[in-house]
Order: structure tokens, then sequence, then C-alpha cells
């Protein structure tokens, strides 16, 4: 029996096309990432993944990770789970950070449509103002505790921006905590808004949706343009940013970068000092009280208390 047959008798063949032919770029592989590639997967949507990040046991709560993804980047254990899942579509994994400097790379004018599956605000300004430049249409998603929001953004329409000034009003899981029905709610809802968008039966000024799984509660609330709104005028202050060091989401993890590397070579030298593990696109080091990620474009993931704890490390063991 065809893989898509009860789909098809909702959308019909020609909507099953539509959804074969697109590609969906999905940025951050948590809780909401990696559930909302899962669906879009098995409805034969093709997938880009981008992630910086590794698995760590915490995780396993709610994303779609197991206890041997533990220490390997997102975007490598996603992609291959998922190829498992429905090796009839392409699926291209990136184990990067979504940044100025490779945002109109992976986000080319081509792209069918974006999910924001983030944890940190910066992330989703920035690919706000990629996707006004390029016209994109995006689908933001964010989840903490028991709640969750999901917003449709269409080119020529209302902007995150134009919603979010600053932050939006939902807090951090680190703080919260998060439940795994409440994420899995969330990431049902942004795929349902991605597929309604890929197959033309979006709203024209989709709503922002909030959820709440503690009172089993939907709200649509209108979310219009601002007049106002300096990202819709032309600001791109993201686009533009500034690199450095960076503390991941919730944890004592910090993400520097080194100018190139050679994973080979420091391979065989730390192999000498600790435990290492490689993989095609990371290398992880162990020793008594530390612990890094490589990643081959030059990223470091180091645990550390402090930024200045992480670059004494790198510079030790990585120089």
């Amino acid at each position: 029996m065809q893989r898509y047959v009860r789909q098809e008798v909702l959308i019909g063949p020609r909507g099953q096309r539509k959804l074969e032919r697109s590609t969906a770029v999905i940025i951050g592989l948590g809780a909401l990432g990696s559930v909302s590639a899962e669906l879009l997967a098995r409805a034969g949507v093709n997938l880009l993944l981008i992630d910086r990040d590794i698995v760590e046991r915490s995780n396993l709560q709610r994303q779609l990770y197991t206890e041997d993804d533990v220490g390997w980047p997102k975007a490598e254990r996603l992609a291959a789970r998922l190829t498992a899942v429905n090796p009839d579509i392409t699926i291209h994994a990136h184990a990067t950070d979504f940044s100025s400097r490779n945002a109109a790379e992976l986000l080319p004018e081509k792209t069918t449509i974006a999910l924001d599956c983030a944890d940190n605000l910066p992330t989703r300004f920035l690919l706000n103002e990629r996707c006004l430049d390029a016209r994109i249409p995006w689908v933001h998603a964010a989840c903490v505790g028991w709640e969750g929001e999901v917003k449709l953004f269409r080119p020529g329409k209302a902007c995150y921006h134009c919603l979010f000034r600053e932050a939006s009003g939902l807090g951090t899981c680190d703080t919260i905590g998060v439940l795994n029905a409440a994420s899995a709610m969330t990431a049902s809802l942004q795929v349902a808004e991605t597929i309604r968008s890929l197959l033309g039966l979006a709203a024209e000024e989709p709503p922002l949706y909030r959820l709440n799984a503690r009172g089993v509660e939907l709200l649509s609330l209108n979310a219009g343009k601002r007049k106002d709104c300096a990202a819709c005028a032309g600001g791109r202050p993201y686009l533009s940013g500034k690199g450095g060091a960076a503390k991941l989401c919730g944890r004592d993890i910090w993400q520097l970068r080194l100018p190139s590397v050679d994973l080979g070579r420091i391979a065989r030298k730390l192999s000498a000092l600790g435990e290492v593990r490689q993989s095609e696109s990371a290398l992880i080091f162990r020793q008594k009280g530390v612990e890094f990620t490589l990643f081959r474009d030059g990223r470091v993931l180091v645990r550390a208390p402090s930024e200045s704890r992480a670059r004494t490390l790198c510079a030790k063991y990585l120089a």
C-alpha cells in the first residue's frame, strides 16, 4: 500500500505532490524541531536540518533521540533517524550555528518555507530579518512549562518584530521547565500551519496561536502589521550582528569559535590525553573535569562555569 494513501484521501494527489516538491528548513532540533521534523518527514516533505547543539540526557524527556545519541550533534543523528523513517525524501543536515555569516546560504531566496524551533531570541530576530529580505514564509513556535505559541509569518504581512519587540512572555525552559506533551502539541500545531501554507490554505493574515496544555486551551489572537516596525522599515541589526561566545540555553555550555580545524590531527593529539570519539562532523573529548565537542566548521562547545574558564580550556587543549 502506498505510504501516503491516508493523507491523500484528505488533501488529494495534487496536494501530496505539493508536499513532496517542497523543502522545509528547520532551525533548532530540540523538543519542537525534532518532533516537527518527524511529522514533516512522514508527510513527505523534504528537509534541511540546522542545529549547533549536541544531544544531552536531559533532552531525552521530550526530544526524538535515544541514549545512543547522547554527546553527538543533533543534526547528524536526527537526519539518520528520519532517513530510516522515510528514505523517499531528501534530507540535508548542517551541524552548525545559524548566524549572520551563513543565513543567506542556508536560506536562499528559493526556500519553500522555514520553521523556527530555536531556543533563543537572537536567532529568531535573525531568521525574521533574513525571511523579510528573501520573502520566505516561516512558522514560529515556542514552548515552556504548559504553554506554547505558534505563528505563520507571510511575506508582506506582519513580521516577528511587529509582534515581539524584545522578548516573548513565555519565559525560558531552564527557569520554568517544560512538559513534553506541551512541546508535542506545539510542534503539531506548527506542522499544521506549515502544511496549510504549503497547500495554499493559510489565512491571509495568520493569527498568533497560544495554547495551554494544563487547561487544554487554544487562543487565536489577531496579529497585524505594525506601522512603526523597524524590521519592516529595513532595519537589519541581527544580519549585521557581531560574533563572540554564546551560552547555550539552560546549561553551563559555551560556544566558542576557532579559525580553522583539522579534526583528524586534533583527534590524534587528544587521544593521548583522554577519551576521544569522532564522527563525520564532530569530535568529542572527555577527560576528568574537561568535556568539549569540536565541530568541523570550527565551533567548540565547552562545558565550563564561565566564559573565561571555557576560553582557558579551549586554549589549553586546542591551541
